[in-house]
């Protein structure tokens, strides 16, 4: 029980140095990589054709399926 409550404060205590982590700001991002900008909207597009997709893939799936062979 000892080694448990040990590997676990010392798993906590380990990841706390995480949590006091810097995070820098914009302009000094913008600096560092003047493409910040373009990658952070090619993501969000990406994020949005992938939502799109997976709510049309039922309606295109049908599609290639006979009517007389569809289980729903």
């Amino acid at each position: 029980m000892r080694k448990v409550i040990f590997l676990l404060l010392t798993f906590l205590l380990g990841m706390s140095a995480l949590c006091f982590a810097q995070d820098p700001g914009g302009a000094e991002t913008l600096a560092a990589n003047p493409s910040a900008p373009v990658d952070y909207v090619w993501v969000l597009v990406c994020g949005f054709l992938v939502f799109l997709c997976r709510r049309g893939l039922p309606w295109l799936k049908p599609g290639f399926v006979a009517l007389r062979m569809q289980l729903t």
